[in-house]
């Protein structure tokens, strides 16, 4: 069973890459399903399409385009949400920056809709969190979590049309992770200068440097959901891609900003990931200068580490035992029934 889903890998990944394809003798439609589950279809059905696989069945070229087109539909529908709401945030003396799928697909992939995503994320600067909320409100968003009182959360949500074929729906984030370990990574006020704009998206949309959107993507494959989903080849992918457009100036602000905010380890456990999924070989040096300073980074043992130790990580991150103590109670809160 190892060895058949090693080869279902092995063959999402060789078509990623842009390499061909044969899938005889292997169940095309295990394939198909766990292209959906890694977030990679779009990039399956563009190889289809590019007649990159030899083998594939009509049935299944016909289930890929179906999902193709509808993250194009989302796509275009989510592009111009973007850009009402941004021009709104303008309106009000503010610019968020994009983080996540939105911006590495726009920068970094041939087609936008090729990197599946279903929201969009936006990192706020410091105290814009309740602005930003009633400029939501303002549009017909529905907003919830807005509250900061809850220690364990960093971000807030919003949505419009949720009954429609294509609802809309925005992370806002004041903290680039929920995980309080990355709490200090990233800072707005310390990324912000050396944003980049995204034109093609709107005039007003800015994201983080290219060095800054390779740090996020490997603390954001370990960090989401404590590390349960850390090989998913969407995640993996936009790694590849990010550090292959870096430059030698880019590389060297890489590691050093990762060694800065202590997840040199985290970056170099996600290059070497990704390394292993496309079967490349490793950039031993870049992961070496990474790793320099692993053993003063309390992140560089959560590479393997399960759910109870990730817990642990979380509540030892909170400063002196009153915040601990508020950490774990609203903890247990979001666990249990509401009322």
């Amino acid at each position: 069973m190892k060895r058949r889903s090693k080869r279902l890998i092995n063959t999402l990944a060789t078509t990623i890459t842009g390499a061909r394809a044969n899938v005889a003798g292997i169940n095309v439609s295990q394939l198909v399903d766990l292209a959906v589950s890694h977030g990679v279809h779009g990039l399956l059905n563009e190889a289809s399409t590019q007649g990159r696989i030899d083998g594939l069945p009509q049935p299944e070229c016909q289930r890929l385009h179906r999902l193709a087109l509808a993250d194009a539909a989302a796509d275009l529908t989510q592009v111009a949400a973007l850009r009402e709401l941004l021009s709104s945030f303008e309106t009000e003396g503010f610019r968020p920056l994009l983080l996540k799928g939105l911006p590495v697909a726009a920068l970094h992939y041939p087609k936008r809709h090729l990197r599946h995503r279903t929201d969009v994320d936006l990192y706020l600067s410091p105290g814009h969190s309740t602005n930003a909320a009633q400029v939501l409100h303002s549009l017909g968003y529905r907003v919830y979590g807005v509250s900061r009182q809850n220690p364990t959360v960093h971000q807030f949500h919003a949505s419009r049309g949720e009954s429609s074929p294509i609802p809309i729906h925005f992370d806002l984030h004041w903290g680039i992770s929920n995980r309080a370990l990355f709490r200090s990574v990233l800072p707005f006020d310390a990324v912000a200068p050396n944003a980049q704009s995204i034109s093609d998206l709107d005039p007003a949309a800015l994201t983080l440097s290219n060095p800054h959107l390779l740090i996020h993507a490997c603390v954001h494959r370990i960090a989401h959901g404590r590390n349960s989903q850390r090989d998913r080849l969407v995640w993996l992918n936009d790694i590849r891609l990010i550090l292959a457009s870096l430059d030698d100036q880019e590389r060297g602000r890489f590691v050093d900003d990762a060694l800065a905010w202590k997840v040199g380890a985290v970056c170099a456990d996600g290059i070497a990931s990704m390394s292993a999924a496309f079967q490349q070989v490793p950039d031993a040096g870049l992961c070496t200068a990474l790793t320099a300073r692993q053993a003063l980074e309390p992140s560089a043992k959560l590479s393997r580490a399960g759910r109870w130790r990730w817990m642990l990580s979380d509540v030892a991150a909170e400063p002196g035992l009153p915040a601990q103590w508020r950490f774990v109670r609203q903890l247990i809160a979001n666990r249990l029934p509401g009322d």
